[in-house]
């Protein structure tokens, strides 16, 4: 399964490690974007062969499953890039707070969205969601 994830900072980042590590994926099937480059050494060492990109729409492409793990602030303008990329099989899963489901729904123009909210439990895979 493809899975990419936008805004890898420790959340997004845990995600996408307990995907890896429960076989959802394999490393080349795991995109992340928006890594700023104090990050990537840290991405690199935790998923290797993982896919680290700056660009969401091309991030976003092919895959199955987009994970937004990013500010609250920055979902408007990342909304706007990925929009037309997304496909319509493609599921989106927020993380990100404050934005509701019909915002999401609205910005991105797909209804295939779950809104969910973990915990830094998932560090050590004992988060509840």
């Amino acid at each position: 399964m493809k899975i990419t994830v936008i805004g890898p900072g420790t959340m997004g980042l845990m995600i996408a490690k307990r995907a890896l590590d429960s076989e959802l994926s394999t490393p080349e099937q795991i995109s992340l974007s928006r890594v700023r480059q104090a990050r990537r050494a840290t991405i690199e060492h935790l998923i290797p062969g993982a896919q680290v990109l700056t660009e969401n729409v091309k991030a976003v492409e092919n895959s199955d499953v987009i994970v937004l793990a990013i500010k609250p602030k920055s979902f408007s303008l990342v909304a706007a890039e990925i929009s037309n990329a997304l496909s319509k099989q493609t599921l989106v899963i927020s993380v990100v707070t404050g934005i509701d489901i019909k915002r999401l729904e609205t910005e991105l123009d797909t209804q295939n969205i779950i809104r969910t909210s973990t915990n830094i439990g998932i560090e050590s895979g004992v988060a509840t969601t």
